[in-house]
């Protein structure tokens, strides 16, 4: 599950302002079934979990030239992460810097495989400690 800040924020019926808000709102979304979610932020990236591990992955600044199948091909690069076997958090990593290229890439393009690889060292991942973690 891969709900955009706004749509999690309906599903949950509340504000989600902060990183701890949002690594909380993964975990409801994980207590509803889920053996994995994410909420993408837009040019924040996104927060992803899964039952015994939480991160973000924030992408550097990019000149956004269009949003527009943005958060499909981040979706698609988790996918793909996951059936190759990929770590939860190169998985959480790929996603970012797939999503971050393709909203460089212009209209409705999804970001070039040399994109993608020029992206990827560059996303920052932050672990979020459980303890602080409802």
């Amino acid at each position: 599950m891969k709900p955009n800040r706004a749509e999690a924020e309906e599903l949950l019926r509340r504000s989600l302002g902060t990183r701890t808000e949002l690594a909380r709102a993964v975990r409801d979304l994980l207590d509803m079934g889920q053996s994995m979610a994410a909420i993408s932020m837009g040019a924040e990236g996104l927060v992803a979990g899964r039952r015994d591990h939480i991160t973000v992955a924030v992408p550097p600044p990019v000149k956004a030239r269009s949003s527009v199948g943005a958060g499909d091909a981040l979706v698609a690069a988790f996918a793909y992460a996951m059936v190759e076997g990929l770590e939860f958090d190169a998985a959480v990593r790929l996603a970012a810097a797939m999503g971050a290229a393709t909203a460089a890439a212009g209209g409705s393009s999804v970001a070039g495989i040399d994109a993608v690889r020029a992206m990827l060292p560059q996303i920052v991942l932050t672990p979020l400690d459980e303890g602080k973690v409802p």
